[in-house]
């Protein structure tokens, strides 16, 4: 007899663990610890003002990479880096939107920043010396 009421207590916790976990989540309607991804502005905004481009832009390079080239080469021409050439000013913003980026969300806009590290040198890759070949 004890065998047959510790089996039926047995049972009876397991049915109630059952439908415990089978209620769990119920009312939930995302997956948990997933939040949608933020929307990215489109290559027509980033085309009309360049200063729109956020790290998500930079982070994915598969999708934004030539938006990306023309938002550090519309910047650069708007910035006027002194001392720097248009292509080592686009690729020195480049560099430091993607230095910038590492420890920011994917909505921060990194372009004046990026900007203000390439001006004060924190940020810039150097000319190819052609004398070492």
């Amino acid at each position: 007899m004890s065998s047959l009421k510790t089996s039926t207590t047995t049972l009876a916790a397991l049915c109630a663990a059952v439908a415990l976990l089978g209620a769990c989540g119920e009312q939930d309607t995302e997956a948990p610890g997933q939040s949608p991804a933020p929307k990215l502005a489109a290559a027509g905004a980033i085309e009309a003002d360049p200063y729109t481009i956020t790290c998500g832009h930079v982070r994915d390079q598969q999708r934004w990479a030539s938006v990306t080239r023309q938002a550090t080469f519309a910047i650069a021409d708007r910035e006027r880096f002194r001392n720097l050439n248009r292509l080592i000013a686009s690729q020195s913003l480049y560099y430091a939107m993607t230095e910038v980026c590492k420890q920011k969300p994917v909505t921060f806009g990194p372009a004046q920043a990026a900007a203000a590290g390439v001006r004060d040198g924190t940020f810039r890759v150097q000319r190819p010396d052609h004398h070492n070949g």
